[in-house]
């Protein structure tokens, strides 16, 4: 089974319609991640644990990757160095993270960590909050480490 498939056409379409559509607790951060996804890249979902869209952004030293599942509670980043491998070789490795992480189940993956270059979670705090919008901190956390 794989973990991850390109959406082949109009990803950012299917995006913006489940956007438009459903009801998503973390849909600011969806639409966020979108708006940085690398042009010409195809975008990727995943089918398991839960449906969502790993992001791609290039960075001027590290290539990042983003796992955005659908109302989910954090954000997964990968970041390796970019002359480590191609491109290529760097998704088929996030894309075995990603089925180590199916297998483990989020919290034991966060626990039991060995990837060898930074991995860390961003998550979405006060989601749904009347008092507290937490996507302020979620975008500076995320851009500290990626942009």
């Amino acid at each position: 089974v794989r973990a991850l498939r390109p959406v082949t056409d109009g990803g950012e379409e299917l995006l913006k319609e489940i956007l438009g559509t459903l009801d998503v607790r973390n849909a600011p951060q969806l639409a966020y991640l979108a708006e940085h996804h690398e042009r010409g890249q195809p975008l990727r979902f995943a089918l398991t644990p839960r449906f969502g869209f790993l992001f791609f952004v290039r960075g001027n030293e590290m290539h990042h990757f983003l796992l955005e599942l659908l109302d989910s509670h954090a954000t997964y980043v990968w970041s390796l160095p970019r002359d480590s491998g191609t491109l290529a070789d760097h998704l088929q490795r996030i894309t075995q993270e990603v089925q180590h992480l199916n297998a483990l189940g989020r919290s034991n993956y966060r626990r039991s960590n060995t990837f060898p270059y930074p991995f860390w979670t961003v998550r979405h705090e006060h989601i749904g909050s009347s008092f507290v919008d937490g996507f302020p901190r979620w975008k500076a956390r995320v851009e500290e480490g990626v942009l």
